[in-house]
């Protein structure tokens, strides 16, 4: 899964002094014919951090994906909600 990236940088923003951070984002995002991702756009964002908000573009960008040969590039979205522990 590749969360865990995503919620390091909602940690970090947490942690430079931003305790009340909250939100949700809707991830698009396109995966080649080769598995990589080819695009990335944040809508749907409540949360409101640019710098959160390129840290988790960044961290998409790295990702790559196993696909079958002969796969046609895919779009997808992703919805993530983001809240501090209440530990």
């Amino acid at each position: 899964s590749f969360y865990p990236e995503i919620r390091r940088c909602y940690e970090r923003a947490l942690k430079e002094g931003k305790p009340g951070l909250a939100g949700k984002y809707t991830i698009e995002f396109d995966v080649d014919e080769r598995g990589a991702v080819s695009k990335v756009l944040i809508r749907d964002d409540t949360v409101g951090d640019t710098k959160m908000a390129a840290c988790v573009r960044a961290r998409i960008w790295t990702w790559r994906f196993v696909v079958s040969a002969g796969a046609s590039p895919q779009t997808i979205r992703y919805p993530v909600t983001f809240r501090a522990s209440l530990n």
